[in-house]
């Protein structure tokens, strides 16, 4: 019996930690991937192959970031999430999703 009221409450406090996490995930990596895009970008870097794949992932995880977390946050919230606004934002939302996050 107790350790159902333990597992309710771990399940509640994941939860509600993950309501300022996620935020907090959303700031950090659209910053650094921002930073990431801009240093990779440079004049002397411009010319490798390497740094413009860097680039590119930069762009397509601050993707996956937004998509992926922005809809999970909302969700928790109760808020109405713009990926189920239609049909069509769901298809392509989805589509998005998988193809930012398999671009890797």
């Amino acid at each position: 019996m107790n350790n159902t009221i333990s597992d309710k409450g771990f399940v509640k406090f994941a939860s509600r930690s993950e309501e300022f996490i996620l935020p907090c995930l959303l700031l950090i990596g659209t910053t650094c991937n921002t930073l990431t895009f801009a240093v990779m970008r440079r004049g002397r870097m411009r010319h490798s192959s390497s740094c413009f794949y860097m680039a590119t992932l930069a762009i397509a995880d601050t993707f996956v970031l937004w998509i992926g977390c922005l809809n999970r946050w909302l969700e928790l919230l109760d808020k109405k999430r713009p990926i189920l606004a239609c049909n069509l934002c769901c298809k392509l939302g989805t589509f998005a999703f998988f193809f930012f996050a398999d671009c890797r």
